[in-house]
């Protein structure tokens, strides 16, 4: 699946939460038998529990992964907030 990240901020409303918003691209197979949506979307939440902002319903097993890694890997250190993980 291709993505691209647009925003990385802490949650409003929680501040132990991140609210990322990624341009998801997934290939025909993963729409179809993963259910994944395509486009903007934002999602909400915080080590592997996360939701659609939209319809709060929990994001796939492959976009739980994505989402982990940017919020805690070092990697993307350089995207996650200051005050995210101390």
């Amino acid at each position: 699946m291709k993505f691209h990240i647009l925003n990385v901020s802490t949650n409003r409303l929680d501040e132990f939460s991140l609210s990322i918003t990624l341009d998801l691209q997934p290939n025909f197979w993963e729409k179809y038998l993963q259910k994944i949506p395509s486009g903007k979307v934002t999602f909400i939440g915080y080590e592997r529990q996360w939701y659609a902002d939209a319809d709060y319903k929990p994001a796939a097993k492959v976009i739980v992964d994505i989402l982990f890694e940017i919020s805690y890997d070092r990697a993307y250190r350089h995207l996650q907030p200051k005050d995210h993980l101390g």
